[in-house]
């Protein structure tokens, strides 16, 4: 009597097709988020800079500012505005209701 051959099995091959498209998947999901992070820290940069550059013209012109409030014309004119300052020898006149010199 004689046994019927069985065919010679293949090696399972599927298994291993399986494991190496799981990991490239996960490689190319990474590779994806990576990329969409990069792409938020530049923009974040992009806004960080632009702050920059606009705080550094405000810092530029509160220090002109500043300077142009220490000339001693700038306090003057002030005494004379708000306080109703005059030089000595000048004649001081009344400009309205007020009654301020």
């Amino acid at each position: 009597m004689r046994l019927a051959r069985r065919p010679a099995k293949r090696p399972r091959r599927f298994g291993w097709f399986a494991i190496v498209l799981v990991l490239m998947g996960y490689l190319v999901y990474g590779y994806l988020k990576a990329d969409s992070q990069l792409s938020t820290l530049h923009f974040r940069l992009d806004e960080s800079e632009v702050r920059l550059r606009q705080t550094k013209e405000l810092n530029l012109q509160l220090k002109q500012l500043v300077s142009k409030l220490n000339t001693d014309a700038y306090v003057e004119k002030m005494a004379r505005e708000k306080l109703g300052l005059i030089e000595p020898g000048e004649i001081p006149y009344l400009t309205g209701p007020s009654g301020r010199n």
